[in-house]
């Protein structure tokens, strides 16, 4: 009997749900991905505390409580990996395809996994270029040079018409920094792709922290790495095409090659503009939002 066999077996064989997530072998991989991720080493009273925070979520909705077990053991594996919790909005248990359970992150939670990385000095929210600002992007490069409002730039990102691009920085210890810009091209495609359509969706209500969303989860994809020793056992939802939460990748950014640390800056070429960037999201209702992204 193989591995997976021989776990799936255990898993079913237990009591409830929770009993199976308290088998030896489920905590012990938490626990080695956890600290791998982290460098932390307190992953035996993380897992009790995440273990608790997921059982309440699961236990509140049928379709998450009804999933198979090597389901919930998947997440709460893949859990570990990102060395985020339950408890702050940064992590989402979600019912998946097929009577699965599925753990993704949010945009806040995608930072914190990209800054925890050493080769990542930062990994700033994602901004908007909005109608009316200054946006400089070198031809060479594809990184953006220039970026500044002015006294014509809209600041209403409530309206996806005055959304001209939004990007996500990479900002490297080496001193390089990446761009990942989607112009408005990009970002349509993104939001048709979704499967939040309706006037009471993510898009609709919240269109630019949809389109900041977009530019985090691409950049995510291209840049964020795994240290060594991490295990995770199903499809891992962060890298591929999902449409519910992550955003459906756009083959219209080319893709962007990670650099060498001791890469210099490439040169400057001052390109025309696309004419602009960033505004925040105005405050209020983010709970509201906070339900939204998780539905996204």
């Amino acid at each position: 009997m193989s591995n997976l066999k021989k776990i799936e077996e255990q898993l079913n064989n237990a009591p409830s749900v929770r009993h199976a997530m308290q088998l030896s072998f489920v905590q012990d991989r938490f626990i080695a991905n956890y600290q791998a991720t982290t460098g932390k080493k307190d992953g035996e009273a993380r897992f009790q505390s995440e273990l608790f925070a997921y059982m309440e979520i699961v236990n509140d909705k049928p379709d998450l409580a009804r999933a198979d077990r090597f389901s919930h053991f998947a997440a709460i594996i893949k859990a570990g990996t990102t060395g985020l919790s339950f408890r702050d909005n940064k992590l989402y248990v979600m019912p998946g395809p097929n009577n699965s359970v599925k753990v993704q992150s949010s945009p806040a939670g995608k930072r914190e996994m990209m800054e925890n990385m050493p080769e990542i000095k930062s990994f700033p929210e994602a901004q908007l270029v909005m109608k009316g600002d200054i946006f400089t992007v070198d031809k060479l490069s594809g990184q953006v040079i220039k970026h500044e409002n002015t006294d014509k730039s809209s600041v209403d990102t409530s309206k996806l018409d005055d959304i001209i691009a939004s990007y996500q920085q990479v900002c490297w210890k080496s001193g390089v920094v990446n761009s990942v810009i989607l112009y408005k091209s990009d970002l349509l495609k993104a939001k048709s792709k979704s499967k939040a359509q309706s006037e009471a969706g993510f898009w609709a209500q919240w269109p630019g922290e949809a389109c900041k969303k977009v530019a985090t989860n691409r950049a995510f994809r291209l840049y964020h790495k795994y240290p060594d020793g991490i295990v995770t056992f199903g499809k891992d939802e962060d890298t591929t095409e999902d449409a519910t939460y992550e955003e459906t990748p756009l083959v219209s950014q080319p893709p962007v090659v990670e650099p060498e640390p001791q890469q210099p800056e490439p040169p400057i070429v001052e390109a025309e503009v696309v004419k602009e960037p960033v505004r925040k999201q105005p405050a209020g209702k983010r709970s509201d939002m906070n339900k939204l992204l998780e539905e996204d």
